[in-house]
Order: C-alpha cells, then structure tokens, then sequence
C-alpha cells in the first residue's frame, strides 16, 4: 500500500535526482541508441549500417568534397594539403 506522504516526497525527489544525474555526465555528450549492434570497426570489411555510421564518426578521411562548390572541388581533411601526383599516375603523395 503506497501511502500518499510517500507518493509526495518521492515525486519531488524525482527531478531533483535527474539533476543532479544530468550534472555528473561530462557536457557534449550525445548517447544514440541503434536498431543492431556494430558488427566491427575495420573500415573494409563492414557492411551493415550500423557499423558504417560508428565508423564515419570515428574515421575521418584524407580528402572531401566541398558540398557548396559547383564543379565539385577536393578539399584536405586529414592531409595537410592535396595530394602529389606522380609522372605516371600511378602514385599520389600527401
């Protein structure tokens, strides 16, 4: 039997506690909650969405494109600069 004393000082409690449990996270983070568990994170040998979407967030590539830019232009992510590319074509240096 709940009486309603109880039922009072344990509904003013409640936001109290979420509070102070907000407080203790540390700020900035975003927890998101996935359909399927992540089969891994090496980037090739993935496939299902899951992991893929882990997996952008985590790895961040050598170049991009730049969405706003018409014809469409490479710019350096992870690089420091576009890459050089060799004689032949066949080797790029970044």
């Amino acid at each position: 039997m709940v009486r309603r004393r109880g039922l009072l000082v344990g509904g003013a409690a409640l936001p109290l506690a979420s509070t102070l449990h907000a407080q203790e996270r540390p700020p900035r983070t975003l927890h998101v909650a996935f359909s399927q568990a992540e089969a891994g994170f090496d980037p090739p040998r993935v496939g299902d969405q899951s992991s893929i979407r882990v997996i952008s967030h985590i790895f961040e590539p050598l170049l991009s494109y730049d969405v706003l830019a018409r014809p469409a232009v490479l710019v350096p992510r992870t690089a420091a600069t576009l890459p050089e590319v060799s004689a032949d074509f066949k080797r790029l240096v970044f």
